[in-house]
């Protein structure tokens, strides 16, 4: 694993290797295989359990795991594949997943306010775009999909004197009609849910104009690992989109994907911390191993945008970026696990006392 890993860092040349290089190297000795010290004392930390055991044995027995069980190594994608079949079989048994309901917008919204999380002002609940009068909305407003995915059926329209809008998603000057016609087709190819959302249009800060940039955080139950920021540049063409992608103190991690559209001059966010609290303090609400959190960064604050269980594709990193945030992704349904023996959760199990 030592030689490819220096392999990628010679071809990509990015700064992912200094941020998680030290960690990499120890996950490739031959004779054990070391997890980030400073993740698991947190981690271990939060059971609450003996503090002595913690610091001594027990964390070296959670480093060997990694060494004891090395021919097949953990995998972020392997690990959301399994995910996804695996509430794709629930789903057939003819459950719902009480997680899923987060997947709508708007329950996503009613559980960000019930933690006090900022959401977009919600103006109307639609349950098709025929039924929208713009004329009740302002000069500024969003529209999305209540079920959607890659931006399909998102405009965010800022009317304009002749009354005409401009979608600043993508620079595109539309009218009434052409917006409908056009949501109206992605709905009857499949694309996106019939019922939409109206909301306020958020500014990106220091702008009258321009929306907020994206970030899409990688929560490992309690942790933010990986911060993917996205600015569309005011274009339609995805390729056209610009991508940077942080460690959780904003330091610039290099291209880890997406390398043909990494922009590092892509400025952090004005509100970098609150960000990253906001996401973990969301994540542990959660309690699964893995969820990204959409937030932008607003003229007012951090502002939620979604969940997503289950990113689809293209999840594709490189091999030790998968590696990497796959034993991140294992570590955390291991601690949720833990807590729940500590909690009692599982003591039906235990014989009864004499």
């Amino acid at each position: 694993m030592q030689a490819r890993f220096v392999n990628w860092v010679d071809k990509r040349r990015t700064r992912f290797a200094q941020a998680v290089r030290p960690t990499i190297e120890r996950w490739a000795e031959d004779d054990s295989v070391r997890l980030d010290r400073e993740l698991l004392a947190h981690g271990l930390e939060d059971l609450s359990t003996d503090g002595e055991r913690i610091q001594g044995g027990s964390l070296r027995e959670l480093e060997e795991v990694f060494a004891t069980f090395k021919e097949m190594p953990a995998s972020y994608m392997h690990s959301l594949h399994e995910a996804k079949r695996r509430m794709a079989l629930v789903r057939r048994l003819g459950v719902k997943h009480p997680w899923w309901t987060l997947n709508g917008k708007y329950a996503g919204y009613r559980y960000a306010a019930a933690m006090g999380i900022s959401h977009p002002e919600v103006l109307g609940r639609f349950a098709s775009i025929d039924d929208v009068n713009p004329g009740e909305l302002g000069d500024r407003f969003l529209i999305k999909p209540d079920a959607g995915s890659t931006n399909r059926g998102v405009y965010g329209l800022d009317r304009q004197d002749d009354g005409s809008y401009i979608d600043r998603l993508n620079g595109v000057r539309r009218t009434w009609d052409e917006v409908k016609d056009s949501y109206a087709d992605l709905h009857s190819g499949g694309k996106i849910s019939k019922s939409l959302i109206v909301e306020e249009l958020l500014r990106k800060p220091g702008t009258e104009s321009a929306i907020p940039d994206d970030y899409k955080i990688y929560c490992f139950y309690d942790r933010a690992e990986l911060i993917m920021q996205r600015d569309l540049s005011e274009s339609a063409d995805r390729t056209n989109w610009r991508f940077k992608f942080w460690n959780r103190d904003w330091e610039d991690i290099g291209p880890v994907k997406y390398a043909d559209r990494v922009d590092q001059s892509l400025a952090p966010p004005v509100n970098g911390d609150e960000l990253i609290a906001t996401a973990e303090r969301f994540g542990k609400a959660l309690r699964v191993p893995f969820a990204r959190l959409d937030f932008y960064d607003t003229d007012r604050g951090v502002v939620f945008g979604e969940v997503t269980l289950n990113p689809g594709p293209p999840e594709v990193f490189a091999p030790e970026v998968d590696e990497y945030l796959g034993r991140h992704r294992e570590f955390a349904a291991a601690r949720l696990l833990a807590e729940e023996v500590v909690a009692g959760h599982w003591d039906h199990l235990l014989p009864p006392d004499d």
